[in-house]
């Protein structure tokens, strides 16, 4: 028996002897390594008439500690250029309403305009990715206006 005890024992220094002190096993990196990054939640192509409201919204991965400023524009059928909407301090998303004009004209096959994420910043004015993977011109929205 004792000479099992000793070879346990020999068997476990050795092992031991093999650890590297730099890799501790409590070093682990838990933090996040995608970046912050705001999509379009609704991308699916909306039918409206003319003197009606889309709505859109818009999301970030994560609550953020600060405001988060969404600019946006659409085009097309209709231009709203320069648009602003703030998703507010530890909220992961904001809807945004858009009126389309009631003097859009509209022909038989329907109109489109699109709605395209633009930019986005932090309160500290950090920029955001735009959509998770980076890719912005995936983050439009066909707003289309039927009779």
């Amino acid at each position: 028996m004792n000479k099992i005890l000793i070879g346990l024992l020999a068997i476990s220094g050795f092992l031991f002897q093999g650890c590297d002190e730099k890799l501790s096993g409590d070093d682990y990196d838990f933090s996040s390594s995608l970046p912050p990054y705001v999509t379009i939640s609704t991308s699916a192509a909306a039918d409206l008439q003319p003197g009606d409201t889309a709505t859109v919204t818009f999301a970030i991965r994560t609550a953020m500690q600060q405001e988060v400023t969404v600019n946006y524009k659409v085009e097309g059928a209709f231009a709203l250029t320069n648009q602003t909407i703030i998703i507010e301090r530890n909220k992961t998303s904001v809807v945004a309403n858009i009126p389309v004009p009631a003097t859009t004209p509209v022909d038989s096959a329907g109109t489109m305009a699109t709605l395209t994420l633009v930019s986005a910043t932090k309160a500290d004015g950090s920029p955001l990715t735009i959509g998770q993977r980076n890719n912005p011109d995936a983050q439009k929205v066909d707003i289309t206006i039927i009779e």
